[in-house]
């Protein structure tokens, strides 16, 4: 199953290696080569229902751990074990901070479209006051006087 799923991969067939790496798991719980070849195909490639970088890259370092757990390598077989096992660190660091980095620049967006929102509805308030208070104005310019007001001099005359 594993060099079935070793040929589909040098096809770029991902999806099919996967397939294969995980009935080779499924025959055998304990086959280590299973658990490499699943390591480097989620660190190399993107597969359906695995799109999602984080995932994939933490698949990759649970299953080169888990391989590195099983076997006995030779030191030059380490260094390339320790080599992909670093890759895929790498990678996942970085995709964390390229999501930090979305997400501060989301949350920016939001504020400031916050803050646009309560300058407009602040500006709306100040209209619509200052359009109460001109009405206001307008209403009591066109009103009759009161009685008793001088200006109208509807007060009683006294001779």
């Amino acid at each position: 199953k594993v060099n079935l799923g070793n040929a589909y991969r040098g096809d770029q067939r991902y999806v099919d290696a996967e397939k294969e790496y995980v009935k080779a798991l499924e025959i055998d719980e304990e086959f280590a080569g299973a658990f490499f070849n699943l390591g480097v195909l989620y660190l190399d490639k993107e597969l359906p229902g695995k799109e999602d970088a984080l995932v994939r890259y933490q698949l990759s370092i649970d299953y080169l751990s888990r391989y590195s757990d099983m076997v006995t390598l030779s030191e030059a077989d380490q260094v390339v074990l320790k080599e992909y096992q670093g890759v895929a660190v790498r990678a996942l660091e970085k995709e964390n901070k390229r999501l930090e980095r979305r997400q501060r620049r989301e949350e920016r967006k939001r504020k400031k479209k916050e803050r646009e929102a309560a300058k407009a509805a602040e500006a709306a308030k100040a209209e619509e006051a200052a359009s109460s208070d001109e009405e206001k104005e307008k209403n009591q310019a066109g009103a009759p006087p009161e009685a008793g007001s001088v200006e109208g001099g509807g007060g009683s005359e006294e001779n």
